[in-house]
Parts: structure tokens; sequence; C-alpha cells
């Protein structure tokens, strides 16, 4: 158990244990598969270092920003990183090789900067392919020749997608199926699971999984679902937030909060208050 104190009466509490049980359900529920532990955003706001230890059984850490993945290299990590944006320029190819960081290409302006600066280490690469999310992603008519390029300027090279509605009822099935059909005869690992569906969906396991949100005890799937799990299957929220009350008064009202409605009791009630803004990231119910 790792804590901090912030400058008024709150305490966070991050819960290593909860961290690495979170993980084993995620490796229990996929045990043919490899798997990402994400820690972007400093690991879900959880602390980039102190996460990154207690996720030691994930076979790689997944996240955004290339200093923080400097900054794990710098402090002794050796396992796979992965850089689930990729690079926004030529210039940060060079440190991206030089660490030894697996990189997400999901652009065709991305593959041209490839193919023009050659970094003196061929980068791992995952070809991302933009099945429905509409986020990120190579369209479906310009991924075979991505990978036609690619495979002439990179190194090892796996097959990816990002599930929109896994843990909503359109479920996975019309991407799996769009990605099956950009991707037939293509003979390269492949990683499409991220925490709802590795929950729900084991037939999107394949060869790395990317267990998120669910790492920190939040539910990405819906409540009707998490309720039939036996508690050895479930996550643990991993982290919780303490603070001392600031303030006592007797009332008739309830405090009135933004966007919130007035209630009013039907006798005197004491309320009290504490000096602390919302934490929806200690809301969310466990798995």
């Amino acid at each position: 158990m790792v804590e901090w104190r912030a400058m008024r009466p709150i305490r966070a509490r991050i819960d290593s244990g909860a961290l690495r049980h979170n993980l084993g359900v995620a490796k229990r529920r996929a045990p043919r598969s490899r798997a990402w532990a994400v820690v972007k955003a400093n690991a879900y706001g959880h602390g980039l270092a102190r996460s990154a230890k207690a996720l030691a059984a994930a076979d790689g850490l997944a996240l955004i920003e290339l200093d923080a993945a400097i900054e794990l290299r710098n402090a002794g990590e050796r396992r796979p990183i992965l850089l689930l944006q990729g690079f926004y320029s030529p210039e940060e190819l060079e440190p991206i090789a030089a660490h030894g960081l697996a990189v997400v290409v999901h652009d065709m302006e991305q593959v041209a900067m490839l193919e023009k600066t050659r970094p003196p280490k061929r980068l791992a690469v995952y070809a991302k392919l933009n099945t429905g999310m509409n986020r990120l992603g190579f369209a479906e008519k310009d991924f075979g020749g991505a990978l036609e390029r690619l495979q002439r300027c990179a190194g090892e090279i796996t097959l990816m997608t990002h599930f929109a509605d896994a843990d909503g009822k359109r479920g996975v099935r019309w991407q799996l199926e769009r990605f099956d059909a950009a991707t037939a005869g293509a003979k390269f690992p492949r990683s499409l699971a991220n925490s709802a569906a590795i929950l729900r969906y084991p037939e999107t396991h394949a060869d790395w999984v990317r267990p998120g949100i669910m790492l920190y005890g939040c539910s990405p799937t819906p409540t009707a679902i998490r309720a039939t799990r036996p508690p050895a299957r479930r996550s643990s929220c991993a982290a919780s937030a303490r603070a001392r009350w600031a303030a006592w008064r007797w009332t008739c009202c309830s405090p009135i909060s933004p966007g919130s409605r007035r209630r009013r009791s039907a006798r005197p009630s004491r309320c009290g208050v504490k000096g602390c803004r919302q934490m929806r990231w200690l809301q969310a119910p466990a798995l």
C-alpha cells in the first residue's frame, strides 16, 4: 500500500495488491495471450513508477507519452514498451529506437516518416486498422498498401484494432468481421482485446491483450454481467480517498452542488462538508 498527502487534509491510497490482483484476473481470462498493461496518463492517475512495479507480471507496458516511456527505461524497465499513438515527428524516431520502444502506426504520414528517416534500428510496429472506432487507424482500403510499405521499412509487425462497443449491446462481431476481411492472408500476430473484450469475448484474445481500465478496478462491463462473477474473478478498486471534515451544519436542505437538485428533508439533519473536489476515478464500481 502506497499513500501520499495533498496540501489539503486529503489522503489518496493506492493499493498495489489490487493492481496485481486485477492483472491476474485479466491473465486468467486470456491464458493463451500475452498482456500489455496499459499505464497511460500516469497509470490513470495511480502513479507510473509504482504501478509498473505492481504490474510486474505483465508481458509489456503500453502508454502514449514518449517521455514517460523513456522515464521507465531510465528507471531500469526492460520489458517491451508500446507507444499507443506512435510518433508525431521524425525527430522522435531516434530516441524511440535508442530505447527499444515499439510503436503503433495508424496513418500513412507515419509510414512516410519511417520510410524517409530509416532509424538506425528497425522498429517493432503495431499496424492499426480502423474497424469502426473512428479515432485512430488506417482505412480498410489503405491497409493492404500500408502493410506492404511497412514490411520494407519496419521490424516485427503486429496487427491491431480497437473495439468501440465491447462494453455495450452492439458488441464486437461487426468489427471483428471487418478486421478478419481486411487482414485475410496476412500472417502476423494480432492484438485486439481491450478490457471489456478480455472479459466478454474470448474469441478476440489473439496473441496480445491490452487490459487498461480494468487494472485499476473500474468496470468496463454492464452491472448485470459483473454481478454474476465470483469475487476471485472480479477486479478490486486500486484507489481510494479519505478527507477530513471541513464543516458541519444543521439544515433542512441538502447542500447544492453543480448539476444537482436541492433535496428537502422532513426534519433538520446534520450535514458535513469535506474539503475535496470530486474524484470520478475513485467512484467507478469494481468489476
